[in-house]
């Protein structure tokens, strides 16, 4: 290897320290050091008795380390399906009773309907199917016309497919 050309006026000391900062195509230990923010001169026996005196702690995980960790993380993801399946769940529920206050609104109208159509003495029916899984009922079942000047109170019951009953009562009166 060339050795640099000392400039004038230069120490031979500072020469030396210029060699340890110079890249060569080798990897030089002070620059791999200065590379990784350790000080050039910092001396390796002391690093090595660090070494030996960690060493055997720092030499891997213990088999109590792991069994806790890998506890941790079985614990997380069952409470991370169980929230889901309950957020499913919910959803699920949630939209079955949506489609039962559907039903029964809409069995209201057709009851309500049904009566403004019909004349006294009459007999009036709602005209209305449900969806599959939903049953409807009214009582009571008179199904006559009322008098003009009478009102009728009415229950309307849905069933939905889970068996879950919402119940409506209404108020219908002939035009």
């Amino acid at each position: 290897m060339a050795r640099p050309e000392i400039p004038a006026g230069a120490s031979a000391h500072r020469t030396v320290m210029d060699m340890n900062s110079v890249s060569t195509d080798m990897p030089h230990a002070s620059n791999d050091r200065r590379r990784h923010g350790f000080p050039a001169h910092a001396g390796t026996a002391g690093a090595s008795a660090v070494a030996r005196a960690g060493s055997r702690r720092d030499s891997g995980e213990s088999l109590l380390e792991i069994v806790i960790t890998v506890m941790i993380v079985a614990v997380t993801v069952t409470a991370l399906v169980a929230g889901l399946g309950s957020a499913a769940s919910a959803g699920n529920a949630h939209r079955v009773g949506v489609q039962a206050d559907t039903v029964m609104r809409n069995y209201a109208e057709a009851a309500k309907s049904a009566v403004r159509a019909c004349r006294d003495g009459a007999e009036w029916k709602p005209d209305y199917s449900p969806p599959d899984g939903f049953e409807v009922s009214m009582s009571p079942e008179d199904t006559s016309c009322p008098s003009v000047k009478e009102s009728r109170r009415l229950e309307l019951s849905v069933v939905s497919p889970s068996g879950t009953r919402d119940v409506m009562t209404i108020v219908v009166r002939s035009p």
